[in-house]
């Protein structure tokens, strides 16, 4: 394709982070080019941070390259960089950028402030994040790229769903025709396949506007980690006009097993897996061109990423998951890809038991199969010699082979144990297949991808069980506080044993009230004392802590309204939030957990007397409601537990531990957002 030049294509390429000239990599969701030493240290950051591509890579498409050179002009640096070319709105007066001679040491350093803590992006303190969406769902109408960089690193959400208009930030892109807004935002997250009010697709908006050719580049992207895993193991792309969405090569992995496990996990599971293994196919693509252009060769374990960097918003499972696929060959890692897509296929196509293999692959494609398979151990990036430019026809030997290891596949696939991976690296007019020692290979890394799998279906379920929990927990909670609420009489529902009316034992300090005549009882405390105790569920202890209503309708008027006492609420818990962030930002834990308790006391308070407005409460409006205190109560039992938490390199830095935090405080934004639109408008 030949060098890619900034602009007009005759200056040099200036790398973003050092100003290193002839940069041979990009960052394409940061706009900016870079050097060998700075690509490296992107790399590794991990791909949720920069995705890194080689300029001279045949795999760009014009779309795609002229918004990446576009804001390395200078548009990206300026985002990423505001504060630090604006030194008066900087604290950080001391911070230089480096410069092309400094040690890869102060490169990683500035690096790690510059895109992992972004810390000289400006973030507005007065525009909420609605405006930003507003914004961006009207600026990428235009032409502005550096305008959409700078709204989604400020916090701008790609998939924003515009109340009014009813369509979200690729809709507009798309029937505008502006197809480098487009890349922009699939970049940093847009769904391709969002549904617009009336439930049209971005592609159905393109074909609407007459941009054929963006509508073609938008089913490529919808469909993108499919292939890319399609062209891996068969050197091709999948020809979407002829709704040909996905390539399986006709010499496949057949193991019942591994096909039965993959039909089991959930579609979210299944995504993250081809996710996972997608990331891989792009490490070891990149490490074949670092390969081939670091000079000494002795030099290329110093720029060498071994594995995928360790990604802090995934579970432990998941991070080792990731990592051990660098220990599978290029045959084991085409053959559980293979598996993978046989089961995306068999999804797409509603389901369908059998899945049509594509023939022509089995005939022309496995013949460059070889070489595309050869990433880690190649040292150029110039094409094999032994292989033509163009694609050869298949001469009647090759068709009398073909139909020969078609009938040896048949009988292998009877054997439970047998699976032809090794094949599948093979040109198909290779003879040298020993039987025996291939099914004995073959076993062994049948076992090997088992156990992956399992790793993965057993994490789900604890996932799911984790879940169901925190759910009964939240419907639990609700029932014990309307029975354990006193109202303003002093009436209680504990029974006579000390025990819930619900069955479940309470432990702890609690004084038996007294008895009155009617069978009711009478508390032996003043009515502004709290109960506190503990709830045995399933063989958890969880605290509970259990007001009067005297104590927690004191801070509600009895007049007021459903909706004012959300408002109130939400307007507390709001500030809290704030409070809770400033807190993390100082990593003052015990702060932390007492201002989580008053997040959780709020909420509970006003639960309480929103459910004694029994007839105000719509089942929607319930639904709401749970939500709010599963988040709420999630909130309360993760946050005393993080500082205890690991990233699978030990324990975790301040700034992973203010993103949790803020993950957290967002979830309970959200559920309050949530409640609001649903008390506020009824029936939506």
């Amino acid at each position: 394709m030949g060098d890619l030049k900034v602009g007009n294509g005759s200056g040099p390429n200036i790398c973003g982070d050092c100003t290193a000239p002839d940069a041979e990599w990009a960052s394409l969701n940061r706009g900016i080019l870079l050097c060998k030493d700075c690509s490296f240290i992107h790399r590794s950051l991990g791909p949720q941070y920069s995705r890194v591509k080689f300029l001279k890579d045949a795999g760009w498409k014009l779309s795609l390259r002229y918004m990446v050179m576009t804001l390395a002009a200078g548009p990206g640096n300026h985002v990423w960089e505001h504060l630090l070319l604006n030194p008066n709105k900087s604290s950080d007066g001391n911070v230089k950028k480096p410069s092309p001679s400094d040690a890869l040491e102060v490169k990683r350093k500035f690096i790690h402030l510059k895109h992992f803590l972004h810390q000289f992006v400006l973030r507005p303190n007065s525009d909420p994040f609605d405006v930003r969406n507003q914004e961006l769902h009207s600026t990428v109408r235009t032409g502005a790229l550096d305008t959409t960089l700078r709204l989604l690193a400020s916090g701008a959400d790609p998939n924003f769903f515009h109340p009014e208009k009813g369509t979200t930030p690729i809709h507009v892109a798309a029937r505008n025709g502006q197809a480098h807004q487009v890349e922009l935002l699939f970049l940093h997250g847009a769904h391709m396949d969002a549904a617009d009010y009336l439930g049209q697709t971005p592609v159905e908006h393109a074909l609407a506007a007459g941009h054929k050719d963006l509508a073609q580049r938008i089913m490529e992207l919808r469909y993108f980690l499919t292939d890319q895993l399609s062209y891996f193991v068969c050197n091709e792309n999948p020809d979407h006009s002829t709704s040909k969405h996905i390539l399986i090569p006709a010499v496949r992995v057949t193991n019942s097993k591994q096909e039965e496990a993959l039909k089991n996990l959930p579609a979210t599971v299944l995504e993250q897996l081809a996710a996972d293994l997608y990331d891989e196919v792009d490490r070891r693509q990149l490490e074949k061109y670092v390969s081939a252009t670091i000079k000494p060769a002795s030099d290329f374990t110093k720029f060498s990423i071994a594995f995928l960097p360790v990604n802090p918003n995934y579970s432990s499972v998941r991070n080792q998951t990731r990592q051990k696929f660098a220990r599978l060959s290029n045959d084991e890692l085409c053959a559980l890809i293979t598996l993978v897509l046989v089961e995306c296929k068999r999804r797409h196509c509603n389901g369908a038991r059998d899945i049509e293999l594509d023939k022509d692959i089995f005939l022309h494609g496995d013949k460059h199969l070889s070489s595309s398979m050869k990433l880690a151990g190649e040292t150029s990036v110039t094409e094999d010699d032994d292989y033509p430019l163009y694609d050869s026809v298949a001469s009647d030997e090759d068709l009398i082979l073909a139909e020969q290891q078609t009938i040896l596949a048949q009988q292998r696939a009877t054997f439970e144990e047998t699976a032809l991976s090794s094949s599948i690296a093979k040109p198909i007019s290779s003879c040298e297949i020993t039987e025996h020692s291939s099914i004995a290979s073959s076993g062994a890394k049948i076992s090997e991808m088992e156990t992956k799998i399992q790793e993965l279906h057993d994490d789900n379920q604890n996932l799911k069980q984790e879940i169901n929990v925190l759910k009964n927990m939240v419907v639990n909670a609700i029932r014990e506080t309307v029975e354990l609420k006193t109202d303003v009489h002093g009436r209680s529902s504990y029974s006579l044993n000390g025990s819930l009316s619900n069955g479940h034992a309470v432990t702890g300090s609690l004084t038996s009230p007294a008895v009155y005549p009617n069978g009711r009882f009478k508390s032996p405390r003043p009515s502004s004392m709290c109960e506190s105790g503990s709830l045995r569920y399933d063989d958890a202890i969880v605290p509970i802590r259990t007001c009067t209503t005297e104590a927690s309708l004191g801070k509600f008027h009895p007049d007021l309204g459903k909706s004012e006492l959300i408002q109130t609420t939400t307007k507390k818990i709001v500030e809290l939030i704030k409070v809770l962030i400033e807190q993390a930002n100082a990593s003052d834990l015990p702060s932390i957990t007492r201002t989580s308790e008053k997040i959780y006391l709020e909420t509970h308070e006003m639960a309480t007397a929103l459910l004694l407005k029994d007839d105000e409460c719509t089942p929607e409006m319930r639904h709401s409601l749970e939500n709010v205190l599963l988040q709420v109560l999630r909130m309360k039992c993760e946050v005393p537990l993080l500082r205890d938490s690991t990233d699978g390199n030990g324990k975790i830095t301040s700034q992973v531990f203010l993103q949790k935090v803020k993950r957290l405080c967002f979830d309970v934004g959200a559920g309050m957002k949530q409640l609001v639109s649903t008390v506020l408008n009824p029936g939506t």
